[in-house]
């Protein structure tokens, strides 16, 4: 699929995510999943527009249709007593274990959105010091104020 094609399969994996898991998982991940979909939701408009971002589109994918699914399919298999109070060996449970992966993946999409971003920034700064060399050009034909020494040579 390209990029346009994805756009609406990245939203729609998102969504049906939440869906089938809205009464399955701890309020935390739910929350850390809202804000996956928004950045995604903000990366796939920059991947639209931007072609060039062939990377983040493959990282994006991964992370949509692979690693979110594998993660919160593989916390479903436990019972919900058990994931929220059975303790490993770690001494965490496994509503931890999920909520910190997940964050691990929020964490790589805000990261790839803050390169992005600032990507972005950088050619608004660049556009900044273009017109201000265009509109405000620098006149090399002022003559500067005699000085003080060139004085005392007459």
């Amino acid at each position: 699929l390209s990029p346009s094609d994805q756009k609406i399969s990245f939203r729609l994996a998102i969504e049906a995510q939440l869906k089938k898991t809205r009464d399955l998982l701890p309020m935390e991940a739910r929350a850390v999943i809202v804000s996956i979909q928004q950045k995604v939701f903000v990366i796939e408009q920059k991947i639209q527009n931007q072609p060039e971002l062939i990377t983040e589109y493959a990282t994006l994918t991964h992370i949509v249709f692979d690693y979110l699914p594998t993660t919160v399919d593989s916390y479903l298999k436990l019972p919900p007593q058990y994931a929220a109070t059975k303790q490993l060996s770690s001494g965490e449970t496994p509503n931890q274990l999920l909520i910190q992966q997940l964050k691990l993946l929020e964490q790589q999409l805000s990261q790839m959105l803050d390169t992005i971003l600032t990507q972005d920034l950088e050619s608004l700064v660049t556009n900044g010091r273009f017109l201000q060399l265009k509109i405000q050009p620098v006149d090399f034909f002022t003559l500067a104020e005699p000085s003080d020494s060139h004085e005392q040579h007459k």
